[in-house]
Order: C-alpha cells, then sequence, then structure tokens
C-alpha cells in the first residue's frame, strides 16, 4: 500500500469516527429531550426526581451492552453516571416552582448560608439576631494563639510558604495524628488548607474522575455533595432515619458500590445529626472499601466532641483514607481558616499540585499560630464540656415541643424533625427569622428531609434556650 492509499484510509478512518461522535451528540440531544418530558409526567405525579430502582436495571441494561459491544463496565458505567447526572439535572430545572412539595427532593432556596447572609443584613440594619444556622462556636481562640500571631508578625512570618505547608507545621500535625494512627505518618502525609472545607475539595479533586460515584450518607453536610459534583463526580446517597437512630448500615453501603465507585465518605460524629458511627460499622465499611479498591474520605472535624467511645479511620486501618481534619471547632479558630489532611503521599502530592495553583498557601503566620493551638489541650477540652453541656440543656427544652429527635453522641448540632402536617423547614425558617428574629438551618439543605431542623448549639446556654422558647412559639 502506497503512502497515499495509507492517508486516503486515515481520512475515511477520521470522517467515521467524527460521523460517530456527531451521533452521539444528536443521541444526547433526544435523551435530553426525552427526560424534560419524563420531568412533566413527575411533576404531575408528584414523583421525586431520583429513582434507584430504574437506575438499577437501567445500569444493567447498560453493562449488558457493554458485553455485547465490547466496552469495558467501568468506562461504559462512567458514561451512563454523566447521562444520569445531566438527566436529573434537567428534571430539576424543569420542576415549576409552585409543585407540591410532598414526596419531592427540593434545591431549596433557603440554605441555611442564604439564611445567614439574610440574618448578617438584619443584623447590619441593627436588629439583634440570635444566630443557630452556621457552625460556628462562640468562645474565642486560645490566647496563645492570639500571642502567636503577633509574634509570628514580629518574626516576619509573611512570606509564600510552600503549598503543602510550613514544615513545622506538618510536623506537629503528623506527631498528633501519631497519637492514635496505627500506622506512623510523617509531614509527607500531610498538607495543610484553608479550612476543612477546602481539604475535602482538595481530596475529591485529587481521587475522583469524571464520572466517578460518590458514596454519601445522608443527613450530611451539603459541601459533600456540591464537592463531588464539582469535580465531574456522581453523588449516591445513603438514606439513614432517626427511626434507627441515625445507623448507617454496611449492607446499605455495599448495595450502592458499582464498578465506578471511587470514594465511600463517613462523618462522624455527624454533621447535622451527631451521630457516632459503631466501631463495628465501621470496621465493616472499611473493609467493603478496601476489598473494592475505594478511598474513605472520613470527616472528622467534630471527633473531640465525641460523648460516646469513638475511633477514627487512622485508628483502624493503616492505608485506603484521607482524613480530614480543622482548626474551627475544637480552637474556635473558624475565621483563621486552617484545616488539613492526612492521606498516602501520592494523595497529598496531587492535593499540593493543585493546591498550589489555586492558592500557593495559607498565610505563613497563621500556620505558626496554628501551631501554638496544637498545645492548647485545657481550652479544647473546655471547650468540649461546655458544648456537651448545652446539649444536655437545649435537649431538655426541646423535649417540650413539637418535636422528635435522636439525642446527639457527638458534634454541635441536634436535628429535630418537626411533627406537624404541613410544615416546611425552609418556611419555618424563614418565618422564624422574620418574625422571631432566630437563624436556623431548614433540613433541605442536608438531604431528603424537608422536615427537619438543624440547630446549632453554640450560644451560651440562656440564649440557646431563649432561641428554643422562640422556635415553641412559631410551632404552636
Amino acid at each position: 500500500m502506497t503512502n497515499i492509499d495509507e492517508i486516503d484510509d486515515l481520512e475515511k478512518l477520521r470522517k467515521q469516527i467524527s460521523e460517530i461522535t456527531t451521533q452521539l451528540i444528536s443521541l444526547v440531544g433526544e435523551r435530553m429531550s426525552v427526560s424534560r418530558k419524563i420531568a412533566t409526567v413527575k411533576n404531575e405525579r408528584h414523583l421525586e426526581v431520583e429513582d434507584s430502582e430504574v437506575e438499577a436495571l437501567l445500569r444493567r441494561a447498560v453493562l449488558k451492552r457493554c458485553s455485547e459491544t465490547g466496552v469495558a463496565d467501568a468506562f461504559g458505567l462512567r458514561i451512563l453516571n454523566l447521562l444520569m447526572a445531566e438527566s436529573i439535572r434537567l428534571q430539576r430545572d424543569e420542576k415549576p416552582s409552585n409543585a407540591p412539595q410532598q414526596g419531592v427532593v427540593l434545591e431549596h432556596v433557603e440554605s441555611h448560608m442564604k439564611l445567614f447572609a439574610m440574618a448578617k443584613q438584619m443584623e447590619e440594619n441593627g436588629e439583634r439576631v440570635i444566630h443557630l444556622e452556621v457552625g460556628e462556636p462562640d468562645f474565642p481562640p486560645p490566647r496563645p494563639v492570639v500571642a502567636g500571631i503577633s509574634k509570628a508578625l514580629e518574626a516576619q512570618h509573611t512570606h509564600y510558604t510552600g503549598s503543602r505547608g510550613v514544615l513545622k507545621l506538618r510536623e506537629a500535625l503528623a506527631n498528633k495524628f501519631n497519637q492514635k494512627s496505627i500506622k506512623p505518618i510523617s509531614e509527607l502525609n500531610v498538607i495543610a488548607t484553608p479550612g476543612g472545607r477546602f481539604a475535602l475539595y482538595l481530596a475529591m479533586h485529587a481521587t475522583i474522575s469524571q464520572g466517578g460515584e460518590v458514596i454519601i450518607p445522608e443527613p450530611a453536610w451539603p459541601a459533600f455533595k456540591q464537592a463531588a459534583e464539582e469535580v465531574g463526580g456522581r453523588p449516591v446517597i445513603v438514606k439513614t432515619r432517626i427511626e434507627d437512630g441515625w445507623k448507617l448500615s454496611p449492607d446499605a453501603v455495599e448495595e450502592k458500590i458499582t464498578d465506578t465507585t471511587e470514594m465511600i465518605v463517613l462523618n462522624s460524629p455527624s454533621n447535622p445529626t451527631g451521630k457516632v458511627l459503631e466501631l463495628e460499622a465501621t470496621k465493616a465499611i472499611l473493609k467493603l472499601a478496601a476489598d473494592n479498591d475505594i478511598t474513605v474520605l472520613s470527616d472528622g472535624v467534630y471527633a473531640d466532641y465525641a460523648y460516646v467511645p469513638f475511633k477514627g479511620v487512622e485508628e483502624i486501618v493503616d492505608s485506603g483514607y484521607i482524613a480530614i481534619q480543622s482548626f474551627s471547632k475544637s480552637y474556635g479558630m473558624t475565621g483563621f481558616r486552617v484545616g488539613y489532611a492526612v492521606a498516602d503521599e501520592t494523595v497529598i502530592a496531587k492535593m499540593a499540585k493543585f493546591q498550589s495553583l489555586a492558592l500557593t498557601s495559607i498565610p505563613e503566620f497563621i500556620q505558626y499560630a496554628a501551631i501554638d493551638a496544637l498545645n492548647c489541650h485545657e481550652d479544647v477540652a473546655r471547650n468540649v464540656e461546655q458544648v456537651k453541656q448545652r446539649i444536655d440543656t437545649s435537649c431538655a427544652a426541646l423535649e417540650n415541643l413539637p418535636l422528635t429527635f435522636s439525642k446527639p453522641e457527638g458534634g454541635m448540632y441536634v436535628f429535630p424533625r418537626i411533627d406537624l402536617k404541613n410544615v416546611d423547614s425552609g418556611e419555618f425558617a424563614k418565618r422564624l427569622l422574620a418574625q422571631k428574629k432566630v437563624a436556623i438551618a431548614p433540613g433541605h439543605g442536608f438531604g431528603d428531609y424537608p422536615d427537619y431542623l438543624r440547630i446549632c448549639l453554640c450560644q451560651s446556654e440562656d440564649t440557646l434556650l431563649e432561641a428554643i422558647g422562640k422556635i415553641g412559639e412559631l410551632l404552636r
């Protein structure tokens, strides 16, 4: 065959590829059109956007076709995940604003961050607002931290640092982690980040591929789902119930595992429920992850606030996890924006590469102040005891209201269900802020929990009792 013939053959193949690709796009367009029609039918019948049984049938059909055509299962499922994610987005966009709420998962406008912004605006206008919507402790940072800031500035620690953080901080964090970790870690396993939230985003960015699935137990901190979607992943929800004490079943997790599952999220103690994951359940889920080569993202931001026996993943396994921590809650350093992650060196290297691209590093002087915080054990113990007392006091008061809740085993929140008919938590939260000047978080933001409220217990006991009284006034 001459070179000219070879060039002609190559051009024919390229033309064929182009035609097939454009046909695929046309088929995707047809699929989107059908998705919009499905949205109309679901709205008329008051059905949920997502249907796990239908998705399972579709998954089996795709796997069958993959087998028939020689397409790798994981690749076929990844394409399916992207298509399903787009269908879900379209169907939610097609839902009319006045659609009935029963049985429908809402992307509710009254998120806790929107309510926080509304509350701040009211304060700027001179009104007094009780903040129970965001997890921000009212206690100040330890005195050594404040002094450490001044000392670091005087020492001219005001420069760029490596994207992983200064060596002294990473060594100090490794030493702290090694007090419980069954496998010794070094500073190479640690990255300091601007808050736990960015550590979460970096972890998913370093681990999740396009269409990769992330198993998230709900109720859950909204950032888990948001970060997974932002990096192109597909959240897969395992719903827990208050009737079961918010227990997470390993069997329920196993049912959600597929060839494209890349991460399982564990948050213990939980935001928003305060549930501490039982040891046996943790071990079982970690084994599932190891057997299926799945990374476990362990959010231990509230680990110090565990009021029942608790073990972090680092105390159970020696690899396969990314552990996230923060200085915000235990040390009262929310505005400092210091968090960190511990993982295998290869994962930390990927996270550091993206952090370098996004923001270079945390301010140097704040990193030195964080080192001082690690020695403030008495401050942490006092803060934890204070929140525990607030939980006891608040739960005793909440028992007198038409609410059902499971007393938190950890954390700094309580997540009650409103036991009244036709009460939407988003609308209730909006009225509570407008009429009683109390800001709380609607349950919508934490999953399909439209009649739940997240109440943050980060105020004095007197203030909490005042706020609960006002909540009661609106529930009567």
